[in-house]
């Protein structure tokens, strides 16, 4: 009984640091996400500057090209980042027992009815699932 205890005990806590674990890449993620999101409001604000001194003729091509670039890869870091946290959330349901699959738990009349018709219960059959 001891080792079933210790054994339980092992389970539930590899299950809480799991969460634990998730919930704290979520919360970086999401940081690191508010920070990209600042970088590519400040990039597109780059890149509006440098098109006019592009159109007035005060910097080169290569610039206003150096600038679109750089805020494509901000934004392209940024939706990478939103992915992540997404993925992090999917990982938290998981972690809490979402998307387990669990065998119905039958109530203890339907367990009785195939005894007393003398037939057992067919897989195709309507059967009234309790949750657990």
């Amino acid at each position: 009984m001891e080792q079933l205890l210790a054994s339980y005990e092992n389970i539930v806590l590899a299950a809480v640091s799991e969460v634990e674990t998730t919930l704290v890449a979520i919360a970086n993620e999401s940081e690191r996400y508010r920070v990209l999101r600042l970088a590519a409001a400040a990039s597109d604000e780059t890149v509006r500057l440098v098109k006019g001194n592009y159109r007035e003729g005060l910097v080169d091509f290569q610039r206003m090209l150096d600038a679109e670039r750089t805020k494509l890869n901000t934004d392209d870091q940024a939706a990478e980042s939103r992915g992540r946290i997404a993925a992090n959330y999917v990982a938290l349901f998981r972690a809490l027992g979402g998307g387990t699959q669990f065998e119905p738990i039958l109530e203890p009349t339907q367990l009785m009815e195939p005894i007393a018709s003398g037939t057992p219960h067919s897989e195709d059959e309507n059967f009234d699932v309790v949750s657990p």
